[in-house]
């Protein structure tokens, strides 16, 4: 396992632009098992360091990693702790065209090692020689036995030798303090998005193929001869006239018997017409008319103009035709009208069969036939949801197809 920094790299600006934005890592395996590299980068705030990344990155045998960061900064330091020394790390600083930047380039060997440095102890010296044992004093003479002379006195011990001086120890490399962990730095920004390209030209389109030869038409085969024609037989002789009989005598004549009374042809019709501008509302209201067309002798208007009263029961057709149109500017959402054939203000059939759409500027034509009882009287209503949506030309025809 190792530990490797570049150091703090000065990336203060020059002229006004900083020498490196961003800083490329190559990282290789020269190993034969899979390893591990987790990358710090550091950024300079005031007098701290502060961590800006942090990534693990797994390196396969043989493998090349490339990672680049963001660097425009006053100064930034990479950390790399390995699992192995067989990776290998470089690190390139770039300007903003992409460019290597030469001062801001650590090659592998330059890394420094974050291990601590111990400083060999020096040799122990030699043990001096130990010093030479001091003359021993001359025995007195045996005199008398008196009193026992004194002792002579120990020679002096010989001096011992000096002892080797021990070598000095190396001074132990100072534990630099952890850093803080700094924030994430700030994201850089988006490269701007590359222009699109020219859409390539149409090619041109292929000649195309002459049309084949048509091929030639068959012969027409031979029209048989014509068989002759049978010679015309004689035309036979004519028989005689045979004689005329004589004629019968000539019947009296029947009297003529009594003309029968002539039948009565019964045919009922009228109509009304109106051209007035109207809006409806949202209620079915009923239809005005204006002008009263043809009519025949069983068939009148109603007191209120708007209704024609049918004098004679039987079968009548009845046509109601009615012209939509905005009173403003036409609503988007395409509005219509609602009408509804009445009889006696009421609907013609008791139920909705009758009703119908009339869509915005559109002109519609209904037609039913019912039976009628003599002084039933025949009208039209109309109502709409949409309050600027009206109608104009309108008409009401009542013909009696029997009794």
């Amino acid at each position: 396992m190792a530990e490797l920094t570049t150091g703090l790299i000065d990336n203060f600006p020059v002229d006004g632009a900083r020498p490196s934005v961003s800083v490329a890592l190559r990282i290789t395996n020269d190993g034969d098992s899979t390893e591990t590299v987790t990358i710090t980068g550091y950024y300079l705030n005031g007098t701290i360091k502060e961590v800006y990344v942090l990534e693990l990155v797994t390196v396969n045998p043989n493998e090349v990693i490339i990672r680049e960061y963001y660097a425009n900064l006053d100064a930034f330091e990479f950390v790399f702790s390995t699992s192995s020394e067989t990776v290998v790390i470089s690190v390139w600083g770039k300007d903003a065209e992409g460019n290597l930047v030469d001062a801001h380039r650590v090659l592998p060997a330059e890394l420094d090692s974050l291990e601590p440095i111990i400083v060999p102890t020096g040799p122990t010296g030699e043990t001096g020689a130990t010093g030479a044992t001091g003359e021993t004093g001359a025995t007195g003479a045996t005199g008398e036995t008196g009193a026992t002379g004194a002792t002579g006195e120990t020679g002096a011990t010989g001096a011992t030798g000096e002892t080797g001086a021990t070598g000095a120890t190396g001074e132990t490399g100072a534990t630099g303090p952890a850093g803080e962990t700094g924030a994430t730095g700030a994201t850089g920004e988006t490269g701007a998005t590359g222009a699109t390209g020219e859409i390539g030209a149409t090619g041109a389109t292929g000649e195309t193929g002459a049309t084949g030869a048509t091929g030639e038409t068959g012969a027409t085969g031979a029209t048989g001869e014509t068989g002759a024609t049978g010679a015309t037989g004689e035309t036979g002789a004519t028989g005689a006239t045979g004689e005329t009989g004589a004629t019968g005598a000539t019947g009296e004549t029947g009297e003529t018997g009594p003309t029968g009374p002539t039948g009565e042809v019964v045919l009922a019709f009228g109509s009304l017409r109106g051209s007035s501008a109207e809006a409806p509302g949202a209620t079915f209201t009923p239809v005005p008319f204006s002008i009263v067309g043809p009519l025949s002798d069983t068939i009148t208007v109603s007191l209120s103009g708007n209704e024609l009263v049918v004098g004679e029961s039987g079968i009548y057709q009845i046509t109601i035709s009615i012209n939509a149109q905005a009173t403003t500017d036409p609503d988007p959402d395409d509005p219509y009208l609602e009408a509804i054939i009445t009889v006696n203000g009421s609907p013609i059939f008791g139920d909705t069969t009758t009703f119908f759409k009339i869509f915005n500027r559109s002109s519609s034509t209904f037609v039913v036939q019912a039976s009628l009882t003599a002084g039933d009287e025949v009208g039209v209503s109309a109502s709409t949801d949409f309050p600027i949506l009206g109608y104009i030309n309108r008409s009401l025809t009542v013909v009696q197809l029997s009794n």
